[in-house]
């Protein structure tokens, strides 16, 4: 039977969650015979593969296992998935969420009835209870065909992007190999470099209101923890993928947007996780960063993004003009823990 959608899930060391995650997609509405999981296992070292065979036995029309010999991350994963994806259609999740049962029933309509090449959900944060919480209000177009035909719908677009993560979204399997989407290998963050180039290049998609997938908020995962270095990957992410987008062309008419999403998840918002997760500030690191942004955009005080940051964003955009002594480092830093801790 041919399926309909190839779901791609890396796996490391996930044995005490798979379960859930896969019991989530056998029983999707759009019913398993219509689905191709296929578990890219990750080199664990926890027995999670064993697991996961015993699924593929359970399932062997609809559950393929890969394993890995070495660790390549979760970008290494789903490109090696992609490349066993049968199926016109592609998503991917990650091994320790779930999907309400109708989520892929949902996204796949959309996608066939509206004729697009994205369709996407919304998503909430679970602690693990099965009651979705801090879902984000999306103020784009929803519930109508999105249709970018020329540079000022894609501005439009842009300002709005797609609600929730890669993993909120179908994919059709054409459009990612005929635009080169995939993700970079051996960091974290890499979701943030495959979700901006298909942004930029996305046609048409739909975005559906419904509250379907489950994101369980892990405080020991790689992007979480305390002083993991791994958490800078985003640096090097975003790099690649300002160096990526000007190669595509897009630098002229979209640098407005482009300043505006480095300037925010390369700086400010890396500010914001090194000033929260590391018990000591990484000066070297600090530097480097405000090297980088004013060799790449040394006008971001003349941009609209720029006008409309918050005071406390312009604050952080103040170290960019000064010389930043280690003192001055660790005031700002001490400053902006005061200030998130007694905001309410």
């Amino acid at each position: 039977m041919e399926k309909l959608i190839s779901i791609i899930i890396p796996c490391y060391n996930v044995k005490k969650e798979i379960d859930r995650c896969i019991n989530s997609l056998v029983r999707q509405t759009i019913g398993i015979d219509n689905l191709e999981l296929i578990l890219v296992d990750d080199a664990s070292t926890d027995g999670t593969l064993d697991r996961l065979y015993q699924w593929e036995k359970r399932f062997p029309d609809s559950i393929l296992v890969v394993g890995c010999d070495k660790n390549g991350r979760q970008g290494t994963a789903r490109n090696i998935g992609l490349q066993y994806a049968s199926a016109p259609w592609i998503g991917y999740m990650d091994a320790d969420d779930w999907a309400e049962r109708d989520m892929y029933q949902t996204l796949y309509d959309n996608a066939v009835t509206h004729g697009v090449q994205v369709s996407a959900c919304q998503m909430g944060r679970d602690w693990g209870d099965g009651n979705l919480c801090d879902v984000k209000e999306y103020c784009g177009i929803a519930e109508e065909p999105i249709v970018i035909r020329n540079v000022s719908q894609r501005h439009d677009f842009l300002r709005h992007g797609l609600p929730g993560s890669i993993n909120t979204k179908i994919y059709e399997k054409k459009f990612l190999l005929d635009h080169d989407i995939s993700f970079p290998e051996g960091l974290a963050y890499e979701d943030n470099y495959f979700g901006a180039l298909v942004v930029y290049s996305v046609e048409r998609a739909y975005v559906s209101r419904k509250v379907a997938y489950h994101y369980y908020y892990n405080p020991q995962s790689t992007v979480s923890g305390r002083n993991s270095a791994h958490q800078l990957d985003r640096l090097l992410i975003e790099k690649e993928k300002l160096k990526e987008l000007k190669r595509r062309g897009f630098a002229d008419e979209f640098r407005e947007e482009m300043l505006g999403s480095f300037l925010r998840l390369y700086y400010i918002n890396t500010l914001h996780l090194i000033f929260t997760r590391f018990d000591q500030l990484p000066y070297e690191t600090l530097e480097q960063m405000k090297e980088e942004v004013l060799l790449q955009f040394p006008d971001y005080r003349q941009s609209a993004t720029y006008q409309k940051l918050s005071e406390l964003e312009k604050g952080f955009c103040q170290s960019l003009e000064h010389t930043m002594t280690r003192e001055r480092w660790e005031r700002l830093a001490e400053n902006y823990r005061y200030l998130i801790k007694h905001k309410k």
